[in-house]
């Protein structure tokens, strides 16, 4: 498959919501067969944005109850279920 990254884990509260933004980039990737795992890094920080204004990209998020949601694209299988994540000071 192609694409630039495979997936990307956002945090999401009731009221910080957060589109997964795609780099226009190509490159290969080889899933294999059966069941792999990959590590990410997950920052508490305001996202890139699109149509907010101001934009606090790159702020820290503010402290509270957020879910670590799995975005994916180009990949035909079911999204676990979000995580519950707790951000503090």
């Amino acid at each position: 498959m192609t694409g630039c990254g495979l997936f990307q884990i956002l945090l999401i509260s009731a009221t910080i919501h957060a589109d997964a933004v795609w780099p226009a980039c190509l490159e290969t990737y080889t899933i294999p067969v059966g069941q792999s795992s990959y590590a990410v890094t997950v920052e508490a920080a305001y996202p890139n944005c699109v149509v907010q204004s101001p934009c606090p990209t790159g702020q820290p998020l503010p402290p509270g109850t957020y879910e670590a949601t799995l975005y994916q694209t180009g990949i035909e299988a079911s999204p676990p279920a979000p995580v519950p994540v707790r951000v503090t000071s």
